[in-house]
């Protein structure tokens, strides 16, 4: 016949394996979710860093073409003040 204390052992152990089996599954699923989490996470990030880098060339150009229009700008207000200078000197 079994005595109380390894009756009482014997639930102790079968006791904690459940809990051991059920916390393993819950950690797997848990880590499946963050899987998850993180390819969703990378797709937002390849998103934003195609808009950042379509944005960057927007505004790369339209930098340019005001340079372009500021230099040209002050060629046209050398030769105006060219031409006055000629005019004066007449």
């Amino acid at each position: 016949m079994l005595e109380p204390i390894q009756i009482l052992l014997a639930a102790v152990v079968v006791i904690l394996t459940v809990l051991l089996v059920i916390i393993g599954v819950q950690v797997f699923l848990i880590l499946g979710e963050f899987r998850k989490a993180l390819v969703k996470m990378n797709e937002t990030l390849d998103d934003v860093k195609s808009t950042v880098n379509g944005t960057g060339r927007s505004i790369k150009e339209a930098v340019e073409k005001i340079t372009s229009l500021s230099g040209l700008t002050n060629f046209l207000t050398w030769i105006v003040d060219l031409r006055r200078r000629n005019h004066e000197r007449k």
